[in-house]
């Protein structure tokens, strides 16, 4: 009895994973701009969330379609080690690309109007694909401030934001990120998730410790497992990509989602 239940589960998981499903879009941006965006989902189940996932860095996967499936660069970063585990607690995700026009992305662009026109057509497909299905927008580190300018823009579309080890503080050589941003902007219910032991320095974890406190209606996760180390700097294996913790981070958000779904 035991094999059968074995091969029954193997079965299963077999025919879960046949039935989730990539697929690259190129939507339209402003002014005939293309914006590539990965969308991951499973076609034969009803999405019990969507979010969009948006990258740290300067922003650029270079996703390309081929006979031999969809590549892309840097496939290491955090929001992509995030879209399997969340396919299998039923979430769609699209994650984003860099622009046609921008192939690399700066600050100036993150707060562009410009940035936030292609970010809103993002937001568009995912409520034509998943009609009436919620929508979370995540940002990780960089990303951050792209998903604060889009919560503040599309509050209707959105349940909430979710910024992970964001651009929260001034750091000399990084800018400004969003230590001057006023957050009485954002109106959806907001999460901050942070490692205590970030090790990155554009990201320490003070600056969501800081935001949280002055904004007593943004949650803070802060990650720590016990015998956590900084390690990495703002390297893809390191405490700010938060490797190692990525069931953590994806369980945080589908728990935090259906926490807003019910107020």
């Amino acid at each position: 009895m035991s094999r059968i239940l074995c091969l029954l589960v193997l079965c299963l998981g077999f025919l879960t994973q046949a039935a989730a499903k990539d697929e690259l879009l190129e939507i339209s941006g402003r002014n005939g701009v293309k914006v590539k965006t990965l969308l991951t989902w499973q076609p034969e189940t009803k999405a019990q969330l969507v979010v969009i996932l948006l990258p740290g860095g300067k922003g650029d996967y270079r996703f390309s379609a081929s006979v031999s499936g969809i590549s892309m660069i840097r496939e290491q970063r955090l929001p992509n080690r995030l879209r399997p585990l969340l396919l299998q607690r039923n979430v769609a995700s699209l994650m984003v690309d860099a622009p046609s026009d921008m192939p690399e992305m700066d600050d100036d662009f993150r707060a562009s109007a410009s940035h936030l026109t292609d970010l809103k057509a993002v937001v568009v497909e995912a409520n034509k694909r998943f009609p009436g299905a919620p929508i979370v927008v995540v940002g990780h580190s960089n990303g951050s401030m792209s998903a604060t300018y889009l919560a503040a823009a599309t509050p209707q579309q959105l349940i909430g934001a979710i910024l992970i080890d964001g651009r929260l503080a001034k750091r000399i050589w990084f800018g400004d990120g969003l230590s001057k941003y006023d957050w009485n902007r954002i109106k959806i219910p907001l999460l901050l998730i942070h490692h205590r032991k970030d090790d990155c320095y554009a990201t320490p974890y003070q600056g969501s410790e800081e935001v949280a406190k002055r904004v007593p209606r943004f949650e803070l996760l802060v990650i720590d497992p016990p015998g956590s180390k900084a390690t990495g700097g703002c390297t893809y294996e390191s405490t700010h990509n938060l490797l190692g913790q990525e069931a953590v981070v994806a369980d945080a958000i589908v728990r935090w989602a259906e926490k807003q779904l019910k107020k």
